[in-house]
């Protein structure tokens, strides 16, 4: 029943978080009740083969669960995408909150300038949310448009479906957890944002007296040298998990990415 597994999972990953157990439950069911209309015994390869082949590729069938609706970015990608979005909204707004607070203690302020400063920390809040929102956006939606868009204009074609060529289910050690690189996403943008927007800010803070100091860590001649390239770094791990999260599981070519 190896394969039929390998046929739920495959249609599985590409439903709605919260309904994949479910309907992985009843397409079991849904197999088997055929398998048992079909044979009188142990089915055999051929059987399970002929089974799935009626019900049609992964795709196709959670497409029938999902509906086909129009959307910017579809249900599959959906959970992934609010996911990110939260811990971007929560961890961004908070590095420049803990930034700016490090800095006011790091120097003399009045009343004035502390109400000049907190109105550009909203201000840069804000700013910072609508282009998280919009960046993450398009993103998501250039993920999920462009391989249907290439079928669609011949510049790819569907690939012809059998269940002998459906993937196995990847080891627990190579199953990808969604959590774990959404929060890397998130802790990389966040790094980005800070070495890019705010280097002045990167250095070990200390307090003696009761009065914060700080030494950077880098020479601003260095940060010009290094930041660049670091970005370009950060950047091709952001596009490595997006990619992982796009496939659920580590394969060669991730591996070798």
């Amino acid at each position: 029943m190896e394969m039929i597994e390998r046929y739920v999972y495959e249609v599985g990953r590409r439903l709605p978080i919260k309904q994949r157990k479910d309907i992985e439950n009843e397409l079991r069911s849904i197999i088997m009740d055929n398998l048992e209309d079909r044979t009188s015994g142990e089915p055999s390869k051929k059987d399970v083969e002929a089974v799935l082949l009626e019900l049609g590729p992964p795709k196709k069938v959670a497409d029938s669960y999902r509906g086909e609706p129009r959307y910017l970015i579809g249900p599959e990608l959906y959970d992934l995408y609010f996911l990110i979005l939260k811990i971007l909204v929560i961890v961004v707004p908070a590095g420049l909150f803990i930034a700016y607070a490090i800095g006011l203690m790091a120097s003399s302020f009045s009343a004035d300038n502390m109400l000049e400063q907190t109105g550009n920390l909203l201000l840069n809040v804000f700013t910072s949310v609508i282009s998280i929102v919009g960046w993450l956006t398009i993103i998501f939606a250039i993920i999920q448009h462009s391989k249907k868009n290439a079928t669609e204009a011949g510049i790819l074609e569907e690939e012809e479906w059998h269940p002998s060529n459906l993937p196995d289910v990847p080891e627990k050690k190579e199953q990808v957890k969604p959590f774990e690189e959404a929060m890397g996403i998130s802790f990389t943008v966040l790094v980005l944002v800070l070495f890019n927007l705010f280097p002045e800010k990167v250095g070990i803070y200390y307090m003696i007296n009761g009065v914060w100091g700080m030494t950077p860590i880098f020479s601003p001649e260095a940060m010009q040298v290094y930041v660049p390239m670091w970005s370009v770094l950060w950047v091709l791990s952001i596009a490595l998990q997006v990619w992982l999260l796009k496939d659920g599981q580590w394969k060669k070519e991730t591996h070798i990415f």
